[in-house]
């Protein structure tokens, strides 16, 4: 049975709201550190997250099964392939470093915080519904492919 915050917000939305937090935090309370090439890892890491995002959609509507992960139930087809051969969440991985790289190109300590309190949101309320409905449903084939391939990276 499902926990009522289990598969409830779709993470593409909330990652644009934790983003619009993090701007509010950042223009309420200036908790700020500042390092040398912090704008280019910034940059990096965002880069790197929109790499990890869109190859990672384009492998489930190539596949034709359903790209919304709060129905998981709709899976028709276990996508194993491209990102999904180094992890078994890549969306979520591009979503973090997206969330990251905000953090980080304002310096600001708490929004970086907010980025691991969001993979941690994640794990229990929408990556462990996921992982339960997709054992049912793809049974040996889907524990053998977690016992390749990492939940994140």
């Amino acid at each position: 049975m499902l926990n009522k915050l289990e598969l409830l917000l779709p993470p593409l939305p909330l990652t644009f709201f934790i983003a619009a937090l993090m701007w509010l935090i950042d223009q309420s309370l200036a908790v700020h550190i500042q390092f040398s090439g912090q704008a280019l890892f910034a940059t990096f890491l965002l880069i790197l997250g929109i790499l990890f995002i869109f190859p990672a959609a384009v492998s489930f509507i190539r596949a034709k099964t359903t790209v919304d992960p709060r129905t998981p139930n709709k899976s028709n087809s276990l996508v194993i392939t491209g990102l999904y051969r180094i992890s078994r969440n890549p969306m979520y991985v591009g979503m973090v470093l997206c969330l990251l790289a905000l953090s980080l190109s304002q310096g600001n300590i708490i929004n970086l915080m907010l980025s691991f309190a969001f993979v941690g949101y994640l794990n229990r309320f929408q990556i462990q519904p996921e992982e339960h409905f997709l054992k049912e449903k793809f049974g040996e084939q889907y524990v053998q492919y977690c016992t390749h391939v990492r939940r994140w990276i």
